[in-house]
């Protein structure tokens, strides 16, 4: 169940991804929008990877992942509400 659910976040995500369209983003925007997502990626997954070592995150990859989006603001009320936050 715990790797069904991963995958539906992933795949919310990734829906969410195909409204993009590479067509009006070419040149200079899509490069810096690029640089910014991996720059949040990186900070993210090192941020997450220090908390599952304090011993706060079980799932870092996961936290990473719902860092680096900006679907933060929608995911936080949904996953309180499912009990997911403790």
């Amino acid at each position: 169940l715990r790797t069904l659910s991963a995958l539906g976040l992933s795949f919310l995500f990734f829906l969410a991804g195909l409204e993009l369209d590479f067509h009006v983003l070419r040149g200079p925007p899509l490069r810096l929008g690029l640089r910014g997502w991996l720059a949040s990626a990186v900070l993210a997954l090192a941020a997450t990877h220090g908390l599952a070592f304090a011993g706060l995150v079980s799932d870092p990859l996961l936290v990473a992942v719902a860092l680096c989006t900006t679907a933060i603001g929608t995911l936080l009320p949904i996953l309180r509400e499912a009990g997911e936050l403790e």
